[in-house]
């Protein structure tokens, strides 16, 4: 026998057998399985259904509801008729850039444990450095504020990154006054697109995932290593399967699992962060200079690190797309809209396969 001009080896002939017999197989088996699951829902659907006769307006799939009842599924979901829970909304603008959060503020703003806070911004910082650093102010005064410099910076590091890091931190101020057993912080760009596939309400999720050791838990994350290959690096997203009991609750990796757009604490977190960024003397302000110190960037040793913090997977937030940046006030990276694929894909297959086999 030959191939391409050269004598075959005698043992090509029964591994090429056994290769075919072994895509036969494969092929055969998933022929067999794609009939199964037509036969199953075939069956599901023309079974008389004792709960769904009873509720005949009940879904079959996990979706948006219409009017009130919309209301009510999104004040259930993030837990906002549980007065011990609270919810903060972290933005610049008067109304947040997501459609979704903006209903929320309209909806729910006025309730005790609902914050929509207008942060800081980099020009807010540079007025304070100014009046700190030129002993305008007397530490009494700063005392009174939610934030302040204690010794002069380098004007670069007053940046944008770091804006969005004390805005974090204010929120937490709040969280803290306001008596919140455990919280819900996002960014105004969060999008509650997969809201509906959510199986627990918010409050029910932080309350089993935030433990005394890792009271922070990320509920949404960007992925800089999907630019290499579409791959999670270390994180190994794509070794998890399924699981319809529970979602899963993975380390943070730092350098890697990117973005406070959403993340949840208890409020032993939130008294943990705020102890290493207080003002000295304070317990309402922010000392800027210890938050440059540790770097300055939310989801890099401010917010995040790796002994309190853990990931939630799959995601219940990504970031809404349409929404421009405020550290760059451009388009959003090749990256966000990566990860923001991958958390819809993944909450879509995982809701769609426990539906197949519940």
């Amino acid at each position: 026998m030959r191939e391409n001009g050269h004598w075959a080896s005698p043992r090509t002939v029964p591994r090429a057998r056994q290769w075919c017999r072994f895509v036969l197989l494969v092929t055969v088996t998933l022929c067999v399985l794609v009939l199964v699951i037509i036969w199953r829902d075939r069956w599901l659907q023309g079974r008389p259904n004792r709960e769904a006769s009873l509720q005949p307006d009940k879904p079959a799939f996990r979706v948006w509801h219409v009017g009130d009842d919309l209301k009510n599924q999104v004040w259930k979901k993030l837990s906002l008729d549980k007065s011990d829970h609270c919810f903060a909304i972290v933005g610049l603008d008067a109304k947040p850039r997501s459609p979704g959060l903006a209903r929320v503020v309209e909806w729910f703003g006025q309730q005790p444990n609902v914050l929509h806070l207008r942060g800081v911004s980099v020009r807010d910082l540079e007025d304070a450095y100014a009046n700190d650093t030129n002993q305008t102010s007397s530490l009494a005064e700063r005392q009174e504020r939610f934030f302040a410099f204690t010794s002069s910076v380098e004007r670069e590091k007053i940046n944008a990154p770091l804006a969005c890091s004390v805005s974090h931190l204010m929120a937490l101020l709040w969280v803290r006054s306001a008596g919140c057993r455990t919280t819900l912080v996002v960014e105004d760009d969060a999008s509650l697109e997969i809201l509906p596939l959510w199986d627990n309400a918010v409050a029910d999720i932080v309350a089993s995932a935030c433990t005394k050791s890792r009271p922070v838990l990320q509920m949404e994350l960007k992925l800089v290593s999907l630019l290499r290959g579409g791959y999670s690096d270390e994180l190994k997203l794509e070794t998890l399967g399924i699981n319809c009991t529970a979602r899963f609750v993975l380390p943070h990796v730092r350098h890697l699992t990117y973005g406070t757009a959403a993340y949840a604490l208890s409020a032993l977190g939130a008294e943990q962060i705020l102890q290493r960024f207080r003002l000295e003397g304070s317990l309402n302000t922010i000392d800027v200079n210890k938050v440059i110190r540790s770097g300055g960037v939310a989801d890099v040793d401010v917010i995040y690190n790796k002994e309190t913090t853990r990931v939630l997977w799959p995601p219940y937030f990504f970031e809404y797309g349409e929404a421009k940046s405020y550290l760059t006030g451009e388009n959003k990276k090749e990256w966000y809209y990566l990860s923001a694929t991958k958390a819809m894909e993944a909450n879509l297959e995982r809701a769609s396969f426990c539906r197949l086999f519940s």
